[in-house]
């Protein structure tokens, strides 16, 4: 885990401290503040939202479990990554400061960080210098954790390790990449992701953390529409999460555009049509809006948009450290 001097061994923590579950009868009145707080603004307006602007009745707010699905290769994990990075930004979009962990043993942190860089810098790999990652990682080092794990996690060091990353570093959102490397406690999978999915709501609530859990669906019948029952696993999965996002590829667009042999007039119809649909399919709290976003992904920035060329430009404070150099906290100079 990559946290202040550049790494924490977790073997050296006593995550047995961050395993107690609090079970407690409290009078109403003991929620008052938060009640009061809750209602001095618009409740509706709480919450992290997408960088798209049809989607932002979505809101993710504290103390709920987001689950992303969708079929392999439909763009989940680079999409949740690339709102991971908005949400980093501040202000702009989220109401609060965000910090976030991610959890994603399936690939190497090398790789996820990759993505993320490109996504910041809006750059293809080759023309991704060393001041531009440089940059990226200086500006992540204060708002960004990575769980270095090999192999499938225990659900008990999960749960331990994201309330012990809330209560010593301020974790705000945690992204979990993806079910499949969890290790499940039983052969009966359907109880343990009933388990699993308990265990991340109460430590949702518990905790005040963003949960992101990044899930796979079932291959769709012929004309089947995306749905929440789609998702592969346990119905328990969809019933208790607060929120869920499908991350629909347009398949048919790429292959109708590889015809060489296609019309210019039908290939500029079809290039018209989206590329990807994100279908916000619950939304528990909140405005509880429910709806599709259409989307155009750029492969030069692993981007998505609502606008068909959007201009593929770096985040603004990625460019002013890239351009300028970057001190990072521990004084030395990079760039």
């Amino acid at each position: 885990m990559e946290i202040g001097n550049l790494l924490v061994d977790v073997d050296d923590i006593d995550l047995s401290v961050y395993r107690q579950h609090r079970h407690e009868i409290r009078n109403p009145l003991s929620f008052r503040e938060g009640l009061v707080e809750h209602f001095e603004s618009d409740p509706n307006e709480r919450g992290a939202y997408m960088p798209f602007p049809s989607s932002h009745q979505m809101k993710f707010r504290q103390g709920e479990v987001s689950m992303w699905g969708g079929a392999n290769f439909a763009g989940k994990s680079a999409m949740l990554t690339m709102c991971l990075l908005y949400w980093l930004r501040g202000d702009s979009w989220s109401d609060r400061e965000e910090k976030i962990l991610l959890i994603s043993p399936e690939f190497s942190p090398t790789i996820n960080i990759a993505r993320m860089i490109q996504q910041a810098c809006a750059k293809l790999p080759g023309q991704i210098a060393e001041p531009d990652v440089n940059a990226v990682l200086v500006w992540l080092e204060k708002r960004f954790l990575i769980y270095d794990a090999v192999g499938s996690v225990d659900i008990g060091d999960l749960m331990s390790v994201m309330k012990y990353c809330q209560a010593e570093h301020g974790t705000t959102q945690v992204a979990i990449d993806n079910l499949t490397v969890m290790k499940l406690p039983s052969q009966d999978v359907n109880q343990s992701q009933g388990e699993l999915m308990t265990d991340l709501v109460q430590t949702a609530r518990q905790t005040g953390l963003h949960i992101h859990l990044v899930v796979h669906t079932r291959k769709p019948s012929p004309g089947e529409l995306v749905s929440r029952y789609n998702i592969r696993g346990s119905s328990m999965l969809s019933d208790l999460a607060d929120n869920i996002l499908m991350i629909e590829r347009n398949e048919s667009k790429e292959r109708k555009l590889q015809d060489l042999s296609l019309p210019d007039e039908d290939r500029e119809e079809i290039t018209a049509q989206a590329d990807t649909r994100l279908h916000v399919l619950k939304q528990r709290h909140g405005s509880a809006w429910i709806g599709v976003v259409r989307l155009y992904f750029s492969h030069y920035s692993m981007r998505w948009s609502e606008k068909r060329r959007p201009a593929d430009l770096a985040f603004a404070e990625i460019q002013e450290l890239s351009e300028l150099g970057a001190t990072n906290t521990r004084g030395y100079q990079v760039g």
